[in-house]
């Protein structure tokens, strides 16, 4: 990671207040601003991914999961919302990731480890186009590929099922 990578990060990191809107289930971004910036193999930094961009994406994502967990009655959204910033930064704006070829070999792989924050992997990666948003709004209902704890066999992009 180099040093513009760092500071888009740590920038992030330390801002973006919660904001909500009264947009119905499931929530979309308007066209303009709902173009995906997805790295189909490129390297490094991606100058797309301005800071402003990376906010207004974060804040969306810290939306999702706010819906998410209440719309299942269940989960534990201080984690993901906590770490929105970090990992909207890093899918939008430095991972070589493509939603259409999840097993891409050059891809970049994420693991989240505190499997209690799988909201926000999910919330990034149906923003992203790994699966349908509608999905979010079947987070931790049975027979979903979106439980509690990500699960590589089921939701694609999760590199691996953490607890």
């Amino acid at each position: 990671m180099n040093t513009h990578n760092l500071h888009a990060v740590s920038a992030l990191a330390t801002g973006g207040a919660l904001q909500t809107k009264t947009n119905n289930w499931p929530a979309q971004r308007p066209a303009a601003e709902g173009e995906r910036i997805v790295a189909k193999l490129a390297t490094g930094f991606h100058p797309e991914a301005t800071f402003a961009r990376l906010e207004s994406i974060a804040r969306e994502i810290r939306r999702e999961i706010l819906l998410m967990v209440h719309a299942g009655q269940s989960g534990h959204p201080g984690g993901s919302l906590g770490v929105a910033d970090i990992v909207t930064a890093l899918y939008y704006g430095v991972m070589r990731h493509d939603p259409k070829h999840p097993q891409w070999a050059e891809r970049d792989r994420f693991i989240i480890s505190k499997g209690h924050c799988s909201p926000v992997i999910y919330a990034v990666l149906a923003d992203c186009g790994y699966f349908p948003q509608s999905d979010l709004a079947t987070f931790r209902r049975p027979g979903s590929h979106l439980q509690g704890h990500p699960c590589s066999a089921k939701t694609p992009g999760i590199e691996a099922s953490t607890g």
